[in-house]
């Protein structure tokens, strides 16, 4: 995840953009060479068309989920500052008891 988190936002737009048409690509031309025993340039097209609207769908998803992810961190983190500033009060309740 942190490698994920690490690289600029356009890197993984390029990196999910990419494989998305190389996915729908891979299909379309299986499929046409299982069912005509050919790969046409129209169905490299028809490909081209169909990832590029399935893209932008997996890149809002990965956006969605990143932000997810951050704002899941930055609670954790909160919730870890919270827990040791306490532990920090009861320590120092606990120095002024014995003194």
């Amino acid at each position: 995840m942190e490698l994920i988190e690490e690289k600029p936002r356009w890197h993984l737009w390029a990196l999910v953009s990419l494989a998305s048409v190389a996915t729908v690509e891979i299909i379309i031309c299986g499929m046409g060479w299982l069912l005509k025993g050919e790969v046409t340039q129209g169905d490299l097209l028809t490909g081209l068309v169909a990832a590029g609207v399935v893209a932008p769908v997996s890149l809002v998803v990965m956006t969605r989920f990143l932000a997810a992810c951050a704002a899941l961190k930055q609670q954790a983190a909160e919730l870890e500052c919270q827990r040791a500033e306490n532990k920090l009060r009861e320590f120092k309740f606990e120095v002024q008891l014995y003194e």
